[in-house]
């Protein structure tokens, strides 16, 4: 679909101009916090009830259809509607596992992102990555697989420091911005709308969902599947997104903080804390099941390859706006 034919929606940067106009008595007064003497938001009293929207010319970037992959070699991208969420432990199933933990998923608050993003439908792979190395980028880095297998599996033994050349080289190929997800806007695509502990509901169940230590059908089933399992194993959540539970850890960009005293509200990465140690999310094939929680946090240091589990990799994210 060419740029022309995209409806003004499709533009993810808008200049809207709202003017309040028309008889008072098209619609009863309402008193609160859009309308009524206090205008909208707060802004200066208006007429209730009399409104016309006056749109111009939208301009930026088109939201690229979902899904989408701007070269052969890039993963695939998912589109992400912008949203308000609960972060943090919501369910009280797990939250602290043991008394000497700080309460790594509290406070509880409320995140915000005010515009749509990118995603990666699925974790990076080691195929993905190789094709970084084959055309000059990732610093020449190519991870070992320990024996574990390479093409579709999502690509282990890299560090945070690796994981940025990775980036880094997508962005220049593509010309767009990549990056690693924030960790609010990993909680906010693993949930996808949920509040229970997983994104299906409150239990692992017995059901083909995911890969990790007590998964039923890692122990058992026919479609077992050694150490990590080729992406897009097991079924999306309702983002359209898999493996956000389980399968290998996801780095994302935030530096720790033991807790969630003051985070970011709007979405962003935290640059602040302790910036040798990045967060990971969403557990992995070697962890049990409360570590695939959606509310669930850990650390790892930034130079660290992890080449004895080989269990910790990652997902892309890419901005949309200008």
């Amino acid at each position: 679909m060419g740029q022309s034919q995209h409806s003004a929606w499709k533009f993810v940067s808008f200049d809207v101009r709202i003017v309040l106009i028309g008889l008072a008595v098209a619609l009863p007064t309402v008193r609160g916090p859009a309308f009524g003497d206090a205008g909208l938001e707060g802004q200066e009293p208006g007429i209730a009830g009399r409104a016309e929207w006056v749109v111009e010319e939208p301009s930026g970037e088109p939201i690229p259809e979902s899904p989408f992959r701007e070269c052969p070699t890039c993963p695939e991208m998912v589109v992400v509607s912008a949203g308000s969420f609960r972060m943090g432990c919501l369910s009280g199933q797990d939250c602290r596992r043991y008394t000497d933990w700080p309460d790594r998923e509290k406070p509880v608050h409320r995140v915000t992102i005010s515009a749509p993003f990118a995603v990666g439908k699925y974790e990076v792979t080691f195929d993905e990555w190789d094709a970084c190395v084959a055309d000059g980028g990732c610093d020449g880095y190519r991870p070992d697989d320990i024996g574990r297998g390479r093409g579709n599996r999502p690509v282990f033994n890299v560090s945070w420091d690796d994981v940025q050349t990775y980036v880094a080289w997508l962005s220049e190929k593509t010309g767009k911005t990549y990056r690693l997800l924030s960790e609010a806007e990993w909680e906010y695509v693993a949930r996808a709308g949920s509040e229970t502990p997983y994104s299906w509901g409150n239990e692992i169940e017995e059901k083909n969902r995911a890969t990790c230590s007590v998964c039923t059908h890692w122990k058992s089933s026919a479609t077992h599947w050694k150490w990590s399992a080729p992406v897009g194993s097991f079924a999306a959540n309702a983002f359209g997104l898999h493996d956000v539970h389980g399968n290998v850890w996801e780095l994302v960009q935030d530096c720790w903080n033991e807790t969630y005293a003051g985070a970011p509200a709007d979405g962003s990465a935290w640059e602040q804390g302790d910036c040798n140690r990045r967060v990971i999310r969403g557990g992995s094939w070697y962890t049990g099941s409360m570590y695939l929680r959606s509310a669930f946090r850990s650390r790892f240091t930034t130079g660290n390859r992890d080449n004895q589990l080989g269990h910790i990799g990652f997902r892309v994210a890419r901005s949309l706006t200008p």
